[in-house]
Parts: structure tokens; sequence; C-alpha cells
């Protein structure tokens, strides 16, 4: 009965889903038209038709809900029991984690890096808060030993172990030995580099006897055996005769024969020029060279390798803006044993910036060794106008001209020469004196340079007369008076005044003697009083005799010297000792 009306029950609501499908359909409806039993049509509402299905609705509801709320409650209790179990399952992993050791035990190979907390973690989920408490920089990491190491997760410390081991064998680089006969075994002879973090034992072993004073190869196992017995081994060969018969020589070798014989002075003779020259030891490679000898003929083969790189010097450059460079401008020197080597420039420079950038210069040999250097290339603002050369100062005569072009130069710095103008607006060629014209210059990116040039007019008889007429209306007809003026006017220089003293002294006011008695003459003769210029025996001493009152007088007019109107005899006294003996009275009138 109950599966029996369980059945009714789907049936039922079967077709209930589809009535309300129905009713939806006709509820998406404005209007629904019928027609009534007489055949005509009227219009039914919504409403209406609600209330037309209602007794249907309410029958299913019946039937169908009970059902639906029991299934509901059924799957509630389901899912209340997934939850726990997902609680309970989260709540023991947590648990877990939590309680479980964080770190472990580890065993590295002697000459690892340093290691950290996370080099111990059972897991990186304990990464972030795991920390080393013990300081492993005290622990040698060269060394093989066991250590206890402390580290701290969170709040909780652990002890664990650290062993360092040694497994790895010695890494040895072997030879083979070309020795004169005679030679004393030493397996060390095979060795030419050994690599290991513990001390090392080195032997050999053989199956043939070796005979030293025989001429004759033998095969050696070299062995080398760290103090913890890894093992590293090769065979070599033991050549002995007075020419070797493997040879390796390093690339631009100058003397071969020193390296084909075991006694060089007793048999580098032996070997032919033309065995030597067959070799090209510029160039990598293996050469056989046969030599006779005695009537007996040696063999020996010459491996030319290359394992020397170039040798590169650079040297810094700057530039200006806008200008380039390339990479032979960085090198100074560069040189090979080969003879041959390319370079390249492996910085992409960056012209637009200012200031220093690192160059890298790589040379290559044609067996691939490399050098690479580095060098600086500053690139400078171009704030800096065209430099001016070939401004000399220069002298022409009143009413004369110049070229001012003539052996000028201006050069910029990025332009090279350039053009330029120049001002003479402030040069009066008919009177004497010191001018200066201007000259301009401007590079392309508008810096100027503007500088002067002095332009010394020179001066003639009529410039000097008239220097003297103004001068002399400054001063009185007195005698002393003009002597005293003329000392004070113009101070002591050694200079002579050049082919014209009295407009140096007047001009400059400056002078030695010579200087100081000319003007002095020049201002006596403008008063219209009788002089001369007199002078020492030896010339190095000059100044005037004046005639008044009827009578000569000496006068000198040179700062230090205040003579003034003296006779030839007070003079004298003078003049003995400082000038050299005084002067030649015969040449003037006497002063008594």
């Amino acid at each position: 009965m109950g599966k029996k009306r369980e059945k009714n029950n789907v049936v039922k609501y079967s077709q209930t889903r589809q009535n309300n499908e129905l009713f939806k359909e006709q509820v998406n409806q404005n209007r629904i038209k019928e027609e009534d039993l007489l055949g005509k049509t009227r219009v039914i509402t919504l409403l209406e038709k609600t209330q037309l299905l209602k007794p249907v609705i309410e029958e299913e509801e019946e039937v169908v809900l009970p059902q639906l709320k029991k299934e509901v409650k059924e799957y509630k209790r389901i899912v209340l029991a997934l939850l726990i179990l997902l609680l309970v399952a989260i709540s023991g992993f947590i648990g877990f984690l939590n309680l479980r050791d964080k770190f472990r035990d580890i065993v590295i190979e002697v000459g690892s890096d340093k290691v950290t907390a996370k080099d111990f973690l059972v897991s990186n989920i304990y990464n972030k808060r795991a920390s080393l408490v013990t300081d492993v920089n005290q622990i040698d990491f060269d060394k093989t030993g066991k250590y206890d190491v402390k580290l701290k997760y969170r709040d909780k410390i652990e002890v664990v172990s650290m062993e360092i081991r040694d497994t790895t064998a010695p890494k040895v680089e072997f030879q083979d030995v070309s020795e004169y006969t005679g030679y004393e075994l030493d397996p060390k002879d095979f060795i030419k580099s050994i690599d290991d973090y513990s001390e090392v034992s080195i032997d050999y072993k053989t199956e043939d006897e070796i005979d030293t004073t025989k001429y004759e190869d033998y095969v050696l196992t070299i062995i080398v055996r760290d103090k913890y017995g890894n093992v590293t081994s090769k065979d070599c060969i033991l050549s002995l005769g007075w020419l070797k018969r493997n040879v390796t020589v390093e690339a631009g070798t100058k003397n071969l024969r020193k390296n084909l014989v075991g006694n060089y002075h007793e048999d580098a003779r032996k070997i032919p020029d033309s065995a030597i020259k067959a070799v090209d030891t510029t160039v990598a490679g293996e050469y056989n060279i046969s030599v006779n000898y005695d009537g007996e003929e040696y063999n020996s083969k010459i491996t030319v390798v290359d394992t020397t790189p170039p040798t590169l010097t650079l040297k810094s450059v700057s530039i200006y803006e806008n200008g380039k460079v390339s990479k032979e401008n960085f090198i100074s020197k560069v040189r090979d044993n080969s003879g041959k080597v390319t370079t390249k420039l492996k910085t992409d420079i960056k012209y637009n910036k200012f200031g220093k950038q690192t160059i890298v210069i790589e040379a290559k040999d044609p067996s691939g060794n490399v050098t690479v250097k580095e060098t600086t290339l500053t690139i400078k603002e171009d704030k800096k106008g065209p430099t001016f050369s070939g401004l000399k100062e220069v002298t022409i005569k009143k009413g004369g001209s110049l070229d001012y072009r003539k052996g000028v130069k201006a050069v910029d710095n990025v332009d090279g020469p350039v053009d330029f103008t120049y001002s003479d607006s402030n040069v009066n060629y008919k009177s004497a004196g010191t001018y200066y014209v201007t000259y301009t210059a401007r590079d392309s990116k508008g810096n100027k340079t503007t500088t002067k040039r002095t332009i010394n007019i020179k001066h003639d008889a009529s410039d000097t007369a008239a220097l003297v007429s103004k001068y002399a209306a400054t001063l009185s007809n007195d005698i002393p008076t003009i002597v005293n003026g003329v000392r004070k006017y113009i101070r002591y220089y050694n200079t002579w005044g050049g082919d014209d003293p009295v407009w140096v002294g007047l001009k400059e006011r400056r002078g030695n003697c010579y200087v100081h008695a000319k003007v002095l003459q020049a201002v006596l003769n403008k008063k219209g009083i009788t002089n001369k210029l007199i002078w020492t025996k030896d010339k190095s001493h000059y100044w005037n005799l004046v005639y008044t009152g009827g009578h000569w007088r000496h006068v000198d007019s040179t700062p230090g010297n205040n003579y003034i109107l003296l006779t030839d005899e007070v003079m004298a006294t003078k003049l003995p000792v400082k000038n050299g003996g005084g002067w030649d009275p015969s040449g003037w009138p006497a002063a008594n």
C-alpha cells in the first residue's frame, strides 16, 4: 500500500508540474479567449482564471509538501554530520602541525656554503617563523665534523645534528713527464694542480719495471688519495731520453730547444735549425719533428697551446655632446702571442647622456682567449665658446693700418675652426696711445667668446714735444723746483726708455737715471734754461749740467740723489765710489 501510494503521489506531482506550466503560459497573456457552451467567445480575466485553478493547487500541496519537507530535513542532517567531520579533521591536522618536530638532522658536503634555518626544516610551511640559534659562522665548513645545532620555531627550541662529510674525490690536473736519462722518479712531477679540502697522498703503480738509464716510454698510473679515502687516478706517460717525445709549449715561446731537451747545454745543439723552423709557435696546433743524430732517428710531437689571453691597455676618453667615438679611441695597447687579436666594443654608448659611462672593450685571440677591461667615457655638455689664437699685441705707426685677420684663428672644441668678427671702432689711428680691438666668435650652439687685442699707436716727435710742453707748464722756472718735480713725477724703474726715453718717462712715469736726465733736459730746454747731459766714464749714471748765474752747476733728478746746483768739487765727492771714478772733465764745461 505504501509503495502504491508513493507511486500515485509521484504521478500527481508530475501532473501538477504540467498544470503549472500551462498556467504560466496563460498568465503571460494579457487576455485569454475561450468559447462557452453556446459557441460564443467571452474574455476571462487573470483573476478569474486563478480562482478556477485554486482548488487544484490546494489539493496538490496537501500531497507533495509533506514529502518535500521530510527530504529537506534528511539533507540537513547529512550536511551537518559532514561539517562536524571536516572540523574534526582540520583541528587534528592543525594539532599535528603544531606538535610535530619542525627540524631534522642534515648531512652536507665539506666546502658547502653556510646553512640557514630553511635547510633544517621538515617542511617549508614553517619557514617564516624558523630561525637559527647557533651561530653557524663559528663552524668551519671546510672541515669534516659533527655538530649540534639549536633552532627555534616560535618560542620552542629544538636541537638537531649537522654532519659535514668529505665524499668528493680530489680535483687533479695531471701531466705527462719528459725527462733526461738518470731522472729520479717522483710521482709529484705528474701533477699540475690539486684541489681538495684535506691532505692528500700521491703514489703510482706500473706494470713495467722502470729503468731511468735507457731511452724509453713508460705508462704510470698516478694515484691521488685524500684523508677520507676518496681517490682520483690517471695513466700518465714518462718519456726518458735526450729529446722529449711529447712537449707542450705556450704560444709565443721563443727558445723552443730549451723545451725539447732534458740537458740544454749538452743536447740543444743536436737539434738542427730546420727542425725548429718547422714549428710555428705563434699558431696553436700539433707539430712533429724528426732529428737524426749519430745514425739514430728521434721523433718529438710538439703541441703549441694558446692559453694566454691578449694584453689590453685602455685609456679614458672625454668628448663633447654630438661627438662620436670608436673602440680605437679607448685602446692604448693590445697584443697577443699569436700576433693576431680582434677587439670589440661591448658597450652600447648613450650619446644623449651627459656624464661618465663605463665602457667595456673585449680583446680575443684566434684560440678564443679573451681579455675584457673597462674604462670611462665622459660626455660633456658644450658650454664653452671658441678659443682665439694669434692675438698678439702689435704696434703701428700713427696714421698706419693693420690687417686684423692675419694670423688670427678661432677654434671651437666641437665645431673646429669657426668664423669671427672684430671691431676697431675705439682705435684712433691719428693719435698715439694704447687701444683695444674687440674680437667675437660663436659656435654652432651659440656659445660666444669675446676677447680684446692690444693695439699701440706709436707716437712721433710732435707727440713727445706736446707731452713735454704740457708737463713743463705745471712747473715754475725755478731750477730746484724743476729738478725736484721730475724726481717726484717719475719713479725709478730699470728701463732705458727705448728709442724715446722722454716719452716713456712722461707717459709711463717710470725709468732709470738716463730717463730722468733726458726728461729734465727736455723740460729745461722748454723753459729756455741752458743745460747739458753728462755721464760717468763707464756710462753707468747720467745727470745734468745747468748754466745759471754765469756758472755751470750739477743737478741730478734721479730718486735718492738730492744733488742740486753742485760744483765739480762737491759733485766729485758724490760719484767716485758709486759711479766708477766720476766723469771725464775734458768733455764738459767746468762747474767752479
